[in-house]
């Protein structure tokens, strides 16, 4: 097993709506690929999420009286929402939207994990890109780690 890239995020609600792009290059013929996501916590009530719920219900309610009527708790917590796609030189493999905070992907010539492509090879340029759909909360702890495995 090699590391081929081990990184620790640290996110607020200033990312939302954000890519996050991760280039590593690939030389060995490993098997398989293990991609380990995470972060915490999963769902938030704090100011964040509340600011973020009071944006929306000014945006998307069409009177003022839906508006006094629209109850700021009833929408609380707002759930952090992080997924991860992967492409390799230059061409998509997909992304698994889930809500899961503790995901495990794999990627091989034969398989790959659910919304994901396999490869003919594992050699090669890859990007892995966190897409921040939601962060509602102050303070977000993210941890990306991809190990290539030569044991089948």
């Amino acid at each position: 097993m090699q590391v081929l890239l081990d990184k620790d995020f640290r996110l607020s609600g200033r990312d939302t709506q954000t890519n996050i792009k991760l280039n590593f290059t690939i030389e060995e013929a490993f098997n398989f690929l293990q991609i380990n996501f995470t972060y915490s916590p999963g769902q938030s009530s704090d100011q964040v999420a509340q600011d973020q719920v009071k944006e929306a219900i000014l945006k998307y309610s069409l009177t003022q009286g839906a508006r006094d009527r629209t109850r700021l708790e009833d929408f609380l917590p707002v759930d952090n929402f992080i997924t991860l796609s992967l492409a390799k030189d230059g061409h998509y493999l997909g992304g698994y939207h889930n809500k899961s905070k503790d995901q495990k992907i794999l990627i091989s010539r034969e398989d790959a994990s659910l919304g994901f492509w396999p490869v003919d090879h594992l050699s090669g340029q890859w990007e892995a890109q966190l897409n921040c759909h939601c962060i509602a909360s102050k303070a977000l702890s993210a941890s990306l780690r991809i190990e290539g495995h030569h044991e089948a």
